[in-house]
């Protein structure tokens, strides 16, 4: 299984978040990014469709592009522990959404390669103009995949920094959403930070600097 993150030029992410979120796999896992720019000592596969922001996720079920299973995650995802038992699954799955739970969310999934090819058949064509009928790869994703629920499957190893991490005061701080004692909870694996604030705003100890845009080593 390939640890894969997706980057399209033209928006807030670059070079250098793909840096910063591979110095957190750098030495543990192998990871892949699939992108539309060069980056020197990642290894990079090239996006092949025009589609724009975030719908370039869509590719990871393209299964000509990585002809592997995929853990799929967003850039801005802080790793806080080992997730090895993970990489064993080969159930379809995606998060279950933090504030929604009923839906499905995209910043965290475990895409089979043998999933892939029925999903593609139903986005493979898709154009800019129908992909802007969504609100995000989300909720497309959702409308045409059976997901199972990473957090049921790893109960309180995936969590939200919004969600579970946010106290008052801090940024980022719904009352209607957070609930959470602004700490790290217990056997927390991976933080996801789904909207704003971004990780590398913020001055925490678990969350690594925004470093130089140079590749693990």
């Amino acid at each position: 299984m390939k640890i894969v993150t997706v980057l399209r030029s033209g928006g807030e992410y670059t070079a250098e978040h793909v840096y910063w979120l591979d110095k957190q796999l750098c030495s543990r896992y192998d990871h892949i990014c699939l992108t539309d720019v060069e980056i020197e000592g990642i290894k990079s596969v090239a996006l092949k469709k025009d589609w724009t922001g975030w719908f370039a996720k869509l590719e990871l079920f393209d299964p000509d592009l990585i002809k592997d299973d995929i853990f799929y995650v967003d850039l801005d995802t802080v790793i806080v522990g080992g997730f090895d038992h993970m990489l064993t699954d080969n159930t379809l799955s995606a998060l279950r959404d933090f504030y929604f739970p009923d839906y499905a969310a995209s910043g965290i999934m475990l895409i089979p390669h043998a999933a892939k090819l029925s999903v593609w058949q139903k986005l493979s064509a898709m154009t800019n103009d129908e992909l802007s009928t969504y609100r995000g790869d989300g909720e497309l994703l959702r409308e045409i995949v059976d997901f199972n629920f990473l957090q049921d499957r790893y109960p309180g190893e995936i969590v939200s920094y919004k969600a579970h991490i946010a106290g008052r005061g801090m940024a980022g701080f719904s009352p209607t959403f957070s609930r959470g004692s602004k700490r790290l909870p217990a056997g927390a694996k991976i933080v996801c930070f789904h909207g704003r604030p971004r990780p590398w705003k913020l001055t925490l100890p678990w969350i690594p600097p925004l470093a130089s845009p140079t590749p693990c080593l």
